[in-house]
């Protein structure tokens, strides 16, 4: 199961870091690579494994063409 590792200073607030095991990375881009897969679950993978990458919401939201906060929801 993934986990998020949250760091920051001073009351200043940081995206925290999400770390994904060897199966759910494997698991997300399975759904991302299928042609069954909703739209939005397609989405949603997307956004978990750039997360997962280290990218932050906003990277990620410009890459997807999303909001930043559709990003910061998942």
């Amino acid at each position: 199961m993934f986990y998020y590792e949250a760091s920051g200073r001073n009351g200043v607030r940081v995206a925290p870091t999400m770390v994904l095991s060897d199966g759910e990375r494997i698991e997300l881009t399975h759904l991302v690579r299928s042609k069954l897969t909703s739209v939005r679950l397609v989405q949603r993978a997307r956004i978990v494994l750039l997360a997962a990458k280290g990218q932050q919401n906003k990277a990620i939201a410009e890459q997807l063409g999303l909001g930043r906060v559709q990003v910061a929801r998942w």
